[in-house]
């Protein structure tokens, strides 16, 4: 028993061992680029922001929000959807479904789907219920370690886009959401958020 869990164990460190390994060479294998913050006196992250913006911008479903309003559980919501809609019969295509808080979440194929299925269950499922879109968030970045030295936030602002691939963004686009004290003395991490829309270049 004793030597049949050595040689499990031996396997499962041999595996971890395998996979760290073939992490770290794909991970060298990358190009990293960094992100250069005034005033942090270092580089930041693997990935310009221009470059996370590019990555993440419009790529997300579009999401259709189902409540009741009577209080039924999410459960009961997801089963009574499902029954009362079939997507093969309204040409409707979607990515999936998740139960959410009063209701259930359907991730749409795309914008025209979310509107086709929002009308049907309108019209199907009445007044009971809420039907609403999912507003995205605007995306958001953390720089780290960022010293401050009394700029204001639109300074830091125009810094950040002079310093960094933002060439199609102004002041109005980013805003600093919460400025968090950093371990290092004198330091803050700053969460930034942007106006979604893709950067020139």
């Amino acid at each position: 028993m004793v030597t049949e869990m050595r040689l499990s164990n031996n396997l499962l460190i041999s595996k971890v061992q395998e996979l760290q390994s073939n992490l770290n060479s794909h991970s060298a294998s990358k190009k990293d680029v960094a992100v250069f913050v005034p005033g942090s006196g270092e580089q930041q992250t693997s990935q310009t922001y221009s470059s996370v913006l590019k990555r993440n911008t419009g790529n997300e479903s579009p999401v259709l929000l189902v409540k009741t309003k009577d209080g039924k559980s999410q459960h009961d919501v997801m089963k009574i959807l499902t029954k009362a809609i079939n997507p093969a019969e309204f040409n409707i295509c979607f990515n999936g479904t998740k139960r959410i808080k009063n209701g259930a979440a359907v991730f749409c194929n795309e914008a025209a789907d979310l509107e086709k299925l929002k009308n049907i269950v309108t019209s199907k499922l009445g007044n009971k219920y809420t039907v609403d879109q999912s507003q995205n968030l605007n995306p958001r970045i953390m720089i780290r370690n960022v010293k401050l030295d009394n700029q204001t936030d639109s300074s830091l602002i125009d810094n950040f886009i002079s310093a960094n691939d933002l060439d199609g963004f102004d002041a109005s686009d980013i805003k600093i959401v919460v400025k968090l004290k950093s371990a290092v003395k004198d330091h803050h991490n700053l969460v930034l958020e942007v106006a979604e829309k893709t950067p020139s270049g």
